[in-house]
């Protein structure tokens, strides 16, 4: 269901984006009048990111054989795919530090900074690898998708906050 709930916001931030481009390119009045009656255009949106989220997550969630689930962790390395619950877990840590970036270098010093934020990503790391061991292998692959796919919508939604504040 979280891929679904995901599949519907990026559905209507997908929309959103095309409709502001739009607007952006008309007059003033015309632009307006675009965006006003965007909500029918946002809900397709919605709709249609709900439907392929909850396809992706049908898709995988469903009950493979042992034979396939191997092949799948032979071909992409489940390492690989389960270090996006640390990407995640880092990508948060990360964005939850932005706001008080500069308040830190204050207190703390500009070195310390970054050194602070490599100790929390180390931290993170030791504590993914030792939950890694008591997740079931099932979940590995679903866990570490979702981890990527979040990471992924902080690491872009940080990167618009940085270059649009003042």
């Amino acid at each position: 269901m979280a891929f679904a709930i995901l599949g519907a916001f990026a559905g209507v931030g997908v929309v959103a984006a095309v409709l502001n481009a739009l607007a952006n390119g008309m007059s003033r009045e015309h632009g307006n009048t675009l965006m006003a009656g965007s909500i029918p255009k946002l809900m397709i949106g919605a709709v249609s990111g709900f439907g392929l989220g909850l396809a992706f997550a049908v898709f995988l969630f469903k009950t493979r054989a042992d034979a396939v689930q191997e092949e799948v962790e032979k071909k992409y390395g489940l390492g690989r795919i389960y270090s996006g619950v640390p990407a995640f877990l880092m990508m948060m840590s990360a964005s939850l530090l932005t706001p008080w970036w500069d308040r830190l270098e204050r207190r703390f010093g500009i070195a310390a900074v970054p050194c602070l934020l490599f100790g929390v990503c180390a931290v993170v790391l030791v504590l993914c690898l030792v939950i890694r061991p008591r997740i079931p292998r099932r979940l590995l692959v679903p866990l570490g998708l979702l981890g990527w796919m979040l990471a992924l919508i902080i690491g872009c939604w940080v990167g618009w906050v940085l270059d649009h504040s003042p």
